[in-house]
């Protein structure tokens, strides 16, 4: 789940975005990417170059080998991109010449630098620090998800995180980024979290959107979204799909399932005779309930573990409100972060190792 940033790149100039915010898009994606002392990332498009190349500061050609030359548009370092961004188009030798001509009717005066020019250029000599103390700050800065990620990446699907990192809000970009949104996207077997910083104010734009927080924010950028629409699904597809999870994923039998004022609970039996039931209420909105219940196998009303999202026990947990009762039969109160989201499919680990657990200790 990769984002490949020269597509992405490219997706930014396609949607009118001028070189200097499509270069703010990479930037929130740089600081993940720091294994030279620039990032290059070529381009295609001769119109797109140009679009770079009006809002860089720095712009030259530097010769690869005996037969290539890269056409290079330099962004300078930010605060929250440690190394230099080089939007650069390739071109042999005997098409350098032409390029120079048609660029310079652009109103651009490329000229050649060398290897040394080019070190300093990119500021090579100080990669190493800056590499340092970038990700010395960022660990620091996200020392307080740290916990929330990790767990999430033990019970749950998640593979992978992006944080777009920003000084400034991403959605407005003028006003100070105090607060982070979270956005997770997943395939049938792996999902990647998707963070960015925003202001207060358009914190509660993107609680109250009708969309996702990735829709939200190509919304506010202008960016066409059609691509990262969320799709909403009827009660009746979802029950259909739930059924056919319990089915194929989790090896029950004999499914039934109620539905009442927008909630819906499936109950379900295992081989082993431990019964499961699983409720929600919002499935179609940003703001979901749910609860997974795993009862004994000799006495289906006896509860031995829930995992729900109510919010009564926040101040027990270090990443809430999602939380598991893992010691039910003696005390319901006793409670610790499940960082699961109340979705099947991304937190079927930690409920299939949770119903392996007790199955095994009747063994």
């Amino acid at each position: 789940m990769k984002i490949d940033i020269k597509e992405f790149a490219s997706f930014l100039l396609s949607q009118g975005l001028s070189g200097e915010d499509t270069d703010l898009g990479i930037q929130t994606l740089t600081g993940e990417i720091l294994e030279n002392p620039m990032l290059g990332i070529e381009i295609f498009k001769t119109n797109e170059f140009i679009t770079l190349t009006k809002d860089s500061k720095k712009y030259f050609i530097y010769q690869v080998g005996l037969q290539e030359f890269y056409f290079t548009a330099l962004y300078e370092i930010t605060e929250t991109a440690p190394i230099p961004r080089g939007y650069f188009i390739r071109k042999k030798i005997h098409e350098v010449i032409p390029y120079i001509q048609s660029m310079k009717e652009q109103g651009f005066n490329f000229t050649v630098i060398h290897d040394e020019e080019f070190s300093k250029a990119i500021y090579e000599t100080t990669f190493e620090a800056r590499k340092r103390a970038y990700l010395d700050e960022k660990e620091k800065k996200l020392s307080y998800l740290k916990n929330h990620l990790d767990g999430r990446r033990s019970n749950t699907t998640l593979k992978g995180t992006m944080l777009l990192n920003s000084k400034h809000c991403l959605s407005c970009r003028d006003a100070l980024a105090d607060y982070q949104v979270s956005t997770t996207m997943a395939t049938s077997d792996k999902s990647m979290m998707m963070l960015y910083n925003v202001c207060p104010k358009c914190l509660d734009l993107a609680k109250n959107f009708n969309g996702s927080n990735i829709e939200f924010l190509l919304n506010s950028l202008g960016v066409n979204n059609e691509s990262f629409k969320s799709e909403e699904v009827s009660d009746e597809e979802l029950f259909k799909r739930t059924v056919k999870f319990f089915k194929n994923n989790l090896k029950c039998k004999n499914i039934t399932y109620t539905i009442k004022k927008g909630q819906y609970e499936i109950s379900a039996f295992r081989k082993s005779g431990i019964k499961i039931i699983f409720r929600m209420q919002g499935a179609n909105q940003k703001k979901i309930s749910y609860a997974y219940m795993l009862y004994d196998k000799k006495n289906n009303s006896k509860q031995l573990v829930r995992y729900d999202s109510a919010d009564h026990h926040n101040n027990k947990l270090t990443s809430a409100p999602d939380h598991i009762h893992y010691n039910l039969e003696e005390n319901n109160n006793d409670v610790q972060s499940s960082f699961l989201t109340g979705f099947l499919d991304l937190d079927l680990p930690e409920i299939k190792r949770k119903i392996q657990e007790l199955e095994q200790s009747y063994k």
